[in-house]
């Protein structure tokens, strides 16, 4: 018997009853079953958009010392559908620090670079190009911007706020479409904003005074952070029809929005697009405090670290931060070139917000539809290849981009060492990685 099959017949064995009640979760019926097909739109004709398209995506890997240094190299490609290339590098050096807050400041980076070299892009192409980054646009707004934990770089937050502003700035002064698209298979904002606009109509069918509404939403918006007491409140609204809470129970539910979109719709298309307004609610001590007049004790406590390493972080706080107040609105939405593939979560910036956010001001259904929505979904159906290929330009992007252990063996860390006349010794791990 190969090693291990024994202990994992066992503890499968052990697991079987949960394993079995997360897989059932599959077969439960829920009130998506109606609700999701009702938010879900065929793909209208494809156009063909003639512009240049830029992707771009970026790569990191670490060489790591054994005496504690540990040397980050992060690197960025942008393509575009016309041949031009445009590339970045960035090398960051420090001490080592918990894996926790490595894997965030190597995520932060990538993003960061990526960001540095839209910006150059923007400056480079024509009015009414379109640039594709590999991620979410609305998730990088709502990174809490506070000491990055890594000696040197504690105040690296706030270059990535000034970039990412100035980023959206000039993409919106010279019409430059950003269209982020990932492969988001944790995210769960879709479900509940639709979750909570059926809750609302089904409250304003059964007559429900408007006054009782807004402290049913009042209660949904705690509901995140405290479900319990959120539970408990809903109870205590009289004139709560009992349905309510299996409304927020449900909006609890672990699965994610693919999930969704993969068991209830069995054809291509997307869904109706929603508006996310920004700033996060993730920043929302932040916005109290610049609003408040209170950003100075907000960055004393938040950039402690940083000011300690140099006092002139707390000026450059005071005048970027506020930026985060600018950021766009973000129009989100899932997308199915064809049955059987993965859903991709698209992300656009909007300049205007002209829609009315109802009971809710944080987000909305998109009640009219928007150019930059239809020019979008031409897009993606131009770039799409089949399955494997969602998007050939950001595949390529991918491809080129990657930076793999046997570069940074073979290529980078020979040049690091020549350079620098260093000899790199590698921590007990990465000589494991080197010599298998």
């Amino acid at each position: 018997m190969p090693r291990f099959v024994d202990l994992y017949l066992k503890e499968l064995k052990n697991k079987r009853e949960i394993l079995m009640k997360l897989l059932s979760l599959q077969d439960t019926l829920t009130p998506y079953e109606v609700i999701f097909p009702k938010y879900w739109k065929d793909l209208p004709e494809a156009g063909e958009f003639k512009g240049e398209i830029v992707a771009i995506d970026s790569s990191d890997a670490t060489i790591e010392h054994k005496g504690g240094l540990i040397i980050h190299i992060c690197r960025a490609l942008a393509l575009s559908n016309k041949g031009g290339e445009e590339r970045e590098l960035k090398i960051t050096p420090f001490y080592s620090v918990d894996s926790l807050s490595l894997t965030v400041f190597r995520n932060r980076m990538r993003e960061h670079l990526e960001h540095l070299l839209a910006v150059k892009c923007i400056e480079k192409i024509s009015e009414g190009s379109v640039i594709l980054i590999d991620g979410s646009l609305y998730g990088r707004t709502a990174h809490l911007p506070k000491d990055s934990e890594i000696p040197g770089y504690q105040d690296f937050m706030l270059d990535y706020v000034d970039t990412y502003s100035e980023l959206f700035g000039k993409a919106k002064r010279k019409k430059v479409l950003i269209i982020g698209i990932s492969k988001d298979s944790k995210s769960r904002t879709y479900k509940r904003i639709i979750l909570l606009e059926e809750l609302v109509k089904k409250l304003e069918k059964s007559l429900v005074r408007e006054e009782v509404i807004r402290q049913i939403v009042k209660v949904w918006n705690i509901l995140w952070r405290n479900p319990r007491y959120a539970l408990k409140k809903i109870r205590e609204i009289r004139e709560a029809p009992p349905w309510v809470e299996e409304f927020l129970r449900e909006a609890l539910s672990p699965q994610p929005d693919i999930s969704l979109i993969t068991r209830f719709i069995d054809k291509p298309g997307y869904t109706i697009p929603v508006i996310l307004k920004t700033p996060a609610p993730a920043l929302d001590s932040l916005v109290n405090a610049i609003r408040r007049g209170e950003l100075e004790k907000y960055v004393d406590r938040s950039f402690s670290n940083a000011i300690r390493e140099n006092a002139t972080v707390s000026e450059k706080a005071l005048a970027i931060l506020p930026k985060i107040l600018e950021y766009p609105a973000i129009i989100t939405f899932y997308y199915l070139p064809r049955e059987g593939d993965i859903p991709l979560r698209i992300d656009i910036p909007v300049w205007s917000l002209e829609e009315d956010m109802g009971y809710h001001p944080r987000f909305s259904i998109l009640k009219k539809f928007k150019d930059e929505v239809k020019t979008a979904l031409d897009i993606l159906s131009q770039l799409y290849a089949g399955p494997r290929h969602y998007n050939v330009l950001m595949e390529s992007v991918d491809a080129k981009v990657k930076l793999r252990m046997i570069d940074v063996l073979n290529i980078y860390e020979p040049i690091l060492s020549k350079e620098l006349d260093f000899l790199i010794e590698h921590t007990r791990d990465m000589r494991r990685v080197r010599y298998p």
